[in-house]
């Protein structure tokens, strides 16, 4: 992508319903990325029409929350070069309604705050 926005990653994406409330739920993704520039990758979390996201980053909101990062030169040499990037979290249920759970992504705007 080369929006500086965050955009869906199509078919990375699972809705799972959880038996228990007190359900813990493995969260893992594992990406190839390439290109050039910056990229941020996070999970946007949706269960009973609240959406939330997971990623860590900074808590004054200086830093975009994030749960993958990637830099590159924007010189042939970089650009061609692909990174494996992995991420794994546990998440609680807090419920038994449907959790959907989106890879989203953008490029560094101006700054690397929140867009």
């Amino acid at each position: 992508t080369t929006s500086t926005s965050y955009v869906d990653i199509s078919g990375l994406s699972v809705t799972i319903r959880p038996k228990f409330s007190t359900s813990k739920l493995l969260v893992t993704y594992a990406l190839n990325l390439g290109g050039g520039g910056h990229c941020f990758v996070k999970i946007e979390r949706t269960q009973g029409g609240s959406t939330t996201f997971i990623g860590v980053g900074d808590v004054t909101g200086d830093l975009v929350p994030v749960t993958t990062y990637r830099f590159s030169e924007t010189s042939t040499l970089w650009k061609k070069q692909i990174q494996f990037h992995s991420f794994e979290f546990l998440d609680s249920a807090n419920g038994t309604e449907p959790i959907t759970y989106q890879l989203i992504m953008r490029t560094r705007s101006t700054s690397y705050g929140r867009p």
